[in-house]
């Protein structure tokens, strides 16, 4: 979030994360832009143009993942964008983190692969990391 509010300093973003470290360390830095917002939660996002997670869904189970991904699409007026753990086979927990199959709760959706270059100290992010986008509108 602090990074792309750098790129566009006049645009009004949202963001969410479950952690409250991850709030307190974005407050810290989103200060300086008063159209940018952090939420610890997701129903206090008002609706925007474009939704981005980065890892959210991995701490989100497969009984609830269907519901998470039902509001993300109820927020976005024109695409979702999530880096998230992928895989065909269908929802399970991999280290402690949960894989999702996106094909199947996004159908249409487009899945590109992170690559070793992406995020070369990370194997798991190497096996699962996708980069999946949605259009809403």
């Amino acid at each position: 979030l602090y990074l792309i509010g750098k790129q566009c300093p006049d645009s009004y973003i949202f963001g969410y994360d479950i952690s409250p470290e991850a709030i307190r360390m974005a407050k810290t830095f989103l200060y300086k832009y008063p159209k940018h917002y952090i939420y610890e939660e997701i129903d206090a996002i008002q609706p925007t143009d474009i939704v981005l997670t980065d890892a959210v869904a991995v701490y989100i189970s497969d009984r609830n993942i269907k519901s998470f991904i039902e509001r993300l699409k109820k927020l976005s007026e024109k695409a979702l964008i999530l880096c998230e753990w992928h895989s065909d086979k269908g929802s399970f927990v991999k280290n402690g983190h949960w894989v999702h199959n996106y094909k199947e709760l996004l159908p249409g959706c487009k899945i590109t692969k992170l690559t070793k270059e992406d995020w070369p100290e990370s194997p798991n992010w190497v096996e699962y990391g996708h980069i999946i986008t949605y259009e809403t509108s």
